[in-house]
C-alpha cells in the first residue's frame, strides 16, 4: 500500500527522486524498528513492546484516516496540485 500511494502522489517530474528519499526513510523506520525490538523486550518484555508498536500503528492508522486525502477517480494533476 505504501508503494502505490507514493507512486500516486508525486508530481512526475520529481516523482523519482520524491520515491527515492521515501524508500529511504522506510528503510530507516524498518532499520529503527528493528534494532529497538530486542533491547525493549529484554528491558520490558514483549507484551509492553507489542503494546507500544501497537499504540504507534494506531496512531499511524489515525493520521493517514485525517491527513491522506482519496485518490480514487482522480487524476494525477487534481493530486498534485495541491
Amino acid at each position: 500500500m505504501v508503494w502505490v500511494l507514493q507512486w500516486e502522489k508525486f508530481p512526475i517530474r520529481i516523482r523519482a527522486a520524491a520515491l527515492s528519499v521515501a524508500a529511504m526513510f522506510q528503510w530507516v523506520a524498518n532499520f529503527v524498528v528493528s534494532t529497538t525490538i530486542p533491547p525493549l523486550a529484554g528491558g520490558l518484555g514483549l507484551g509492553p513492546t507489542y503494546g507500544i508498536y501497537t499504540l504507534m500503528a494506531v496512531l499511524s492508522f489515525i493520521f493517514v484516516l485525517r491527513m491522506v486525502r482519496e485518490t480514487k477517480g482522480k487524476e494525477l494533476e487534481e493530486m498534485t496540485a495541491t
